[in-house]
């Protein structure tokens, strides 16, 4: 079987499943960058006097992930934000120097906000389908809208991440920003899971999403999970009752890359069974 070039077509065309692909971290730090993104965004040009204090940062904050964001052409104060998803947590600072953020401090963020990966650098999918997303979602939403290095299964692209909620979404099309923008999660199809929780949680909240066609960005709460051998166990609440979903990750036979070029490789799917427990 020949596949398209780009990843995102190929993971198309195999229909690679979108849930429980989000990357997982309890802390998202975004950094305003205005200059050229590396590969890996801590090595870019514009961080070398700030990366000792960057990596600080990381070490502090529990389970941090770097990202960088940037809006046209901007000027004055560097826009900095710390996101706790799970705690539907947003906290900004506008600051001359990084190193005037205090990492206790900040203003709280009550808008929501968007980011779309545009990070050409690491993946031509997300540049292709990430800058075209990103210039309807501003026409929608204005300055709540940023452009981000990678996020993580560029094959995805466009890619982006709704806060403070932390939903990650795959594969959305410049016709969809208004409901986005409106909605939160627009279309269940199109959802990779919630960042704060590792990737068979992630799936076993959409499964259940999915099973009571439930799209309202509040409507489901992680209780508890345990993990035993390979299965996931994750007790919910939702629509005024108690649900159980056991998920067991499994490697499938379809093969594509994870990035524009790179080898073939298996997908990971998350089969989910639902259960009502009151």
């Amino acid at each position: 079987m020949q596949l398209p070039t780009l990843c995102a077509e190929a993971s198309e065309y195999v229909r690679e499943p979108l849930a429980g692909t989000a990357a997982f971290a309890t802390t998202w730090l975004f950094v305003e960058e205005r200059g050229a993104w590396a590969p890996e965004p801590i090595d870019s040009p514009g961080l070398r006097a700030d990366r000792e204090l960057l990596e600080g940062w990381l070490a502090t904050l529990p389970n941090a992930r770097l990202q960088l964001i940037r809006r046209g052409r901007r000027s004055g104060p560097r826009q900095v934000y710390i996101a706790e998803p799970a705690r539907r947590r947003v906290r900004g600072f506008e600051v001359s120097a990084l190193a005037d953020v205090d990492l206790c401090g900040g203003t709280e963020v009550s808008e929501p906000l968007f980011f779309v990966c545009t990070h050409g650098k690491r993946d031509r999918c997300c540049s292709l389908r990430g800058n075209a997303l990103f210039s309807t979602l501003e026409a929608v939403a204005g300055p709540c809208v940023w452009r981000t290095s990678h996020l993580g299964g560029h094959r995805f692209a466009a890619t982006m991440l709704s806060l403070p909620h932390g939903y990650c979404l795959g594969r959305v099309e410049p016709e969809e920003a208004a409901a986005v923008v409106r909605e939160g999660i627009h279309d269940l199809a199109k959802l990779r899971g919630r960042v704060s929780y590792r990737q068979p949680v992630q799936a076993g909240e959409i499964a259940l999403r999915q099973h009571l066609g439930l799209r309202t960005l509040d409507g489901v709460e992680v209780l508890r999970y345990r993990h035993k051998d390979r299965q996931w166990t994750v007790h919910f609440a939702a629509a005024g009752k108690r649900w159980q979903v056991r998920v067991v990750p499994e490697i499938t036979g379809t093969l594509r890359p994870k990035s524009c070029g790179g080898e073939v490789q298996a997908v990971e799917v998350f089969p989910c069974v639902v259960e009502e427990l009151c």
